[in-house]
């Protein structure tokens, strides 16, 4: 039987969880004639394999389970076409890391939500 918190797996560095964010807008490469950078969207999205700061003691299978104080890297290659010209629109990251926002309200790990 699966293991499951409010009817959804929960994320571990093994169950194989994605997430696809809303396309970013960064300072793309394509120039103008007047050789000003243009904002260009990016598809922004990671896995749960490369999770950091995941439950130290809580584990599902042997594998970590991500918390609302876990993060991920961003897959390559993110925005990173927009690092040359200024990376993102409003922060300047390119290929950063996404943060967990989301976690559940009646099971924790570690004193924070376990992310589904």
């Amino acid at each position: 039987m699966a293991t499951t918190i409010d009817g959804k797996k929960p994320a571990t560095t093994k169950s194989g969880h994605r997430v696809v964010l809303a396309p970013q807008l960064s300072k793309g490469p394509a120039l103008t004639p007047a050789g000003v950078p243009v904002p260009t969207p990016y598809a922004i999205s990671g896995g749960s394999h490369s999770a950091k700061k995941t439950s130290g003691r809580f584990t599902i299978a042997g594998a970590p389970v991500l918390t609302t104080a876990s993060y991920m890297d961003v897959d390559p290659p993110g925005n990173a076409a927009s690092k040359a010209t200024g990376g993102d629109v409003l922060n300047a990251a390119a290929c950063g890391v996404i943060k967990m926002i989301d976690g559940s309200m009646r099971v924790f790990a570690g004193g924070k939500g376990v992310v589904c």
